[in-house]
């Protein structure tokens, strides 16, 4: 092989999706890292983490943990234990004690399990626009889930990712109506995060799509997405076989967790208004965060579909209704990944591209600094 042919095939590796795509993996989470060690350095002394929020002795593993973090490493060590902490669902910590008994360190194999899942959401969300949309819309799409304001959490210790990962999966194999791998994964989901169960309704909306919604076309393979709620079900069976309460999980989210109840819909508005007329940054920033991919999502709904719509109200509403704390909602918000098939369509003009990669970059940067040093932007 000569030295023009190594040149060729290496122009032609550049322009591939797989490498751009991997590109940017790379550049992105570099840039997170660096933004990461340089606040702790810059800011140490002036901000003190509690010792919870501390997982490593090394800066640059500790920057991937805090807040949630204790609670999911805990499970993963101990288990679910009757008067303990019961409200993390189990995949994400299951998962993370598998990868231990080969590294060693339960954080480390949390953040291993984390980025993992990360690549895969990359692979899976470029397929999924793939199977719609051209090659640079899958690209793009690719770009913003990892640009997202807040998606650096993303690669920390947090359930998120994998949640993300499976989520995505289902629906992928649902465009292919292959309704068995799509319950299969939206079982996953149901057993990686409380909101899990809520891919129920949009996977069977699709599914309905698919019938062009006439009930005589429906098949017994419907049945399949019955498995979404089943993983919910299968989690709190389990929970009462150790506690002989049906509902620990929420009386332990009541008990330990942000006065988690419901909240009457009609004050979500209120809320938050209030956030940006008397509140702090944090919760500005959560509130225009949320603000904005609602009404982002509801005015181009024709171009996003009304399953990845509903998907993303249930995502977004849900957790709103069922919690005082606004701060939570980027956190929550990471994962509602029809905000980055919207952005991906929208980036469809040039400059748009341009001023939404930037923006999201800075924002991206700014909130990642905010998070190492404990602060309320991500909880």
């Amino acid at each position: 092989m000569t030295l023009s042919d190594i040149r060729a095939k290496a122009a032609v590796l550049s322009e591939s999706d797989g490498f751009r795509v991997a590109s940017l993996f790379l550049v992105n989470r570099l840039f997170l890292f660096g933004v990461g060690v340089m606040s702790v350095i810059l800011f140490t002394g002036l901000v003190e983490k509690p010792d919870v929020h501390i997982h490593s002795s090394e800066v640059w593993l500790q920057i991937w943990g805090s807040w949630d973090t204790g609670y999911f490493l805990a499970t993963a060590r101990h288990g679910y234990v009757v008067g303990g902490e019961l409200c993390r669902f189990p995949l994400y910590p299951l998962a993370i004690k598998a990868v231990a008994l080969f590294v060693g360190n339960f954080f480390v194999a949390a953040l291993i399990v984390s980025n993992l899942a990360l690549i895969l959401c990359c692979v899976l969300i470029y397929r999924l626009v793939a199977l719609e949309g051209p090659g640079p819309e899958a690209r793009n799409a690719c770009k913003y889930l990892l640009l997202f304001p807040s998606s650096c959490i993303l690669s920390g210790a947090f359930s998120e990712t994998l949640f993300l990962a499976v989520m995505l999966g289902s629906f992928y194999y649902a465009r292919k109506r292959l309704w068995l791998l799509a319950g299969l994964l939206g079982m996953c989901a149901a057993l990686t995060r409380s909101i899990g169960c809520l891919v129920f309704l949009p996977l069977l909306y699709e599914y309905m799509r698919s019938r062009e919604f006439r009930l005589r076309a429906v098949r017994p393979d419907v049945l399949w997405l019955l498995l979404v709620p089943a993983g919910t079900l299968l989690f709190f069976s389990y929970l009462y076989v150790l506690t002989g309460n049906f509902f620990a999980y929420a009386d332990s989210a009541t008990r330990e967790h942000f006065n988690v109840s419901f909240h009457n819909p009609f004050a979500i508005v209120h809320r938050l208004w209030f956030s940006f007329r008397y509140q702090s940054p944090d919760y500005f920033f959560n509130a225009a965060l949320t603000i904005l991919s609602v009404v982002g999502l509801t005015v181009f709904i024709r171009k996003i579909g009304v399953t990845y719509w509903l998907l993303a109200m249930l995502l977004i509403f849900v957790p709103l209704m069922s919690t005082s704390w606004i701060v939570v909602m980027s956190r929550y918000l990471s994962v509602v990944f029809p905000l980055f098939l919207l952005a991906a369509k929208l980036a469809e003009r040039p400059w748009l591209d341009e001023v939404m990669t930037i923006a999201f970059a800075i924002i991206q940067g700014f909130v990642m600094a905010m998070w190492v040093l404990d602060m309320h932007f991500i909880v």
